[in-house]
C-alpha cells in the first residue's frame, strides 16, 4: 500500500500554525493602523519578525 507523505496530526499542526500567523498578522495590522512603531508590535506580537512587520506596512498603507 501507498504510505501518505503526511500523516493527520502534521497536518492538523500546520493548519493550527497558520491560524496563528494569520492571528497575529491581523493583531499588527490592526496596530499598524492605529500608529503603532513596529518595535511595539513586535513586542506585542512576538511570532511576527520586524521584517514581516515591515511587510505589513507596505501592504497596509
Amino acid at each position: 500500500m501507498m504510505s501518505l507523505l503526511f500523516d493527520d496530526d502534521y497536518i492538523l499542526d500546520a493548519y493550527a500554525r497558520d491560524i496563528q500567523k494569520r492571528a497575529a498578522k491581523e493583531t499588527a495590522e490592526r496596530m499598524l493602523k492605529a500608529g503603532e512603531s513596529y518595535e511595539k508590535i513586535a513586542e506585542y506580537v512576538p511570532t511576527l519578525s520586524t521584517e514581516e512587520i515591515q511587510e505589513l506596512a507596505a501592504q497596509t498603507v
